[in-house]
Parts: C-alpha cells; sequence; structure tokens
C-alpha cells in the first residue's frame, strides 16, 4: 500500500499536464468522471499542479477560480485545498484562500535533516528484512539503468530511486516510520522538480550512490545500509542547493 502511494507521486511528478490546458473547452470537469470522488480527483488535479510548480511557491490559489477553471463547485476544491493542507502543500490565508507553501532554502535543509535521520534509521531495520529475491530483482533494474546512462539515456534513473526507496519503506517493519518519510518524499519531490536536476549532471553519481545502498542490503550489513542512506540524501540536499544557486545566478 504504501509503495502505492510512493507510486502515485511519482506518476503525478512524471506526468504532463499540459494537456489539461491545451483545450478548446475552458471546462475541465470530464477530467473528473473517474471512480474517484469529485473531492479526490480535485485534491490530485491541484496537486498535480503544485507538485509540478505549474502553482508556484508563494502563490494564491483563489477558490473561486479554481472551481471555474476546472468546471467544478467551491465545495470540492475547498475540501481538496483543506486536505493539501494536511500535506503542508497550502496554508489558509485570511481573505485570500491558500497560498502554496515557500520553497527557501532552510526548508529545504529541514526537510532533508529529518529525511536522513529517519530514512536512515530504515535502511537499518529493513536490511534483515528485504527478501533475496527482491532484492535481485532491484539489482537487475540497476544493471539495466547502468547499461542505459552509458549510453547517454537516464529514463531509468527515476525508476531506480523510487523503487530502492520504496522497498526500503515497505521492509522497514514500522508503519509510522514508513509513513513519516514517505509525506518528506513527497516535499523531496517538489523540491526536486522545482530544482530541475539535470540527469546527464548527475546521473550517473546518483546511480552509485543508490548502488552503494543496494550492495549493503544485499550483503545485510544494516551499519552500511544506513550509512550509506545518511551519505546519499546528505550529498542529495547539497546537489539540490546547487542547481537552486545555479537557476538563481541565471535569473539575475
Amino acid at each position: 500500500m504504501l509503495l502505492c502511494r510512493v507510486y502515485l507521486v511519482y506518476k503525478i511528478m512524471r506526468h504532463t499536464i499540459f494537456g489539461a490546458f491545451v483545450t478548446s473547452n475552458p471546462s475541465y470537469s470530464n477530467e473528473f468522471r473517474s471512480p474517484l470522488s469529485l473531492r479526490e480527483s480535485v485534491y490530485l488535479h491541484i496537486k498535480k499542479l503544485i507538485m509540478h510548480n505549474m502553482i508556484a511557491p508563494g502563490e494564491v490559489i483563489a477558490v473561486d477560480r479554481m472551481a471555474t477553471m476546472l468546471g467544478v463547485s467551491r465545495t470540492p476544491v475547498r475540501e481538496a485545498l483543506l486536505l493539501l493542507e494536511g500535506d503542508a502543500l497550502v496554508t489558509s490565508a485570511p481573505n485570500h484562500g491558500f497560498v502554496t507553501t515557500e520553497i527557501s532554502a532552510s526548508h529545504i535543509e529541514h526537510v532533508f535533516e529529518v529525511r536522513r535521520i529517519l530514512e536512515s534509521h530504515a535502511a537499518y531495520t529493513a536490511t534483515p528484512l528485504i527478501s533475496e529475491s527482491k532484492i535481485e530483482a532491484l539489482g537487475d533494474l540497476f544493471n539495466r539503468a547502468v547499461a542505459e546512462i552509458r549510453q547517454g539515456s537516464y529514463e531509468l534513473c527515476d525508476q531506480c530511486d523510487l523503487e530502492l526507496h520504496g522497498l526500503i519503506l515497505e521492509n522497514c517493519g514500522n508503519p509510522v516510520l514508513a509513513e513519516l518519510v514517505n509525506s518528506l518524499v513527497e516535499r523531496t519531490l517538489r523540491i526536486r522538480y522545482l530544482a530541475n536536476t539535470p540527469p546527464e549532471l548527475y546521473g550517473e553519481t546518483i546511480m552509485e550512490e543508490h548502488t552503494a545502498v543496494l550492495r549493503a542490503l544485499r550483503s545485510r550489513n544494516a551499519d552500511e545500509a544506513r550509512l550509506k542512506m545518511e551519505t546519499h540524501l546528505l550529498n542529495a540536499c547539497e546537489r539540490t542547493h546547487s542547481c537552486l544557486k545555479s537557476i538563481r545566478n541565471k535569473q539575475l
């Protein structure tokens, strides 16, 4: 179940949303004719906009305007925004509706710091619990990704990332820990999309870090798995800061 939630976020990040805007029909109500409830559909749609930073950090989301854009009433929009407030993606602003949360340098540092503490422990506890078959299946995926990287393709890098972290969370033996880390994964994905980390610049390095974690899992070395996960997330934070700094410099 948890891995399914992680993959839902992954699909939100990977699936383009421009098709929702390039249409001759200003109403998006057809998009919400699905088995999901109207509130859930609106929630996922707005979340997708925020995660992709199509609604920028610090931007006001007016309930009336969003309802008109989506072709629905105010009620499911307000309910969806309250759910997103629980996800820490928006905050309510008196007389202004809701505002998407800012992504500051300190926010990035705090998210990665907590994730590093929790997920390194998750790697430690998951090491003796993950089955050999799952480790080998992940190893096969990693081998394919490395082969593609050598040919200049980075298509499998994101999948390797989600598979590795998801496998650890699924097998850490503590659903509360897994749920907390998963909420941080969602925040990290939004940050990463904003940073627009170039895969050709960091893809090979990230795969090496992931492989180091996988190697520790395969050897059942829990202390090493914890250390390699901690190192990986520390480096990920530094890469994110570097990419955002580069973006800011280009905007000057």
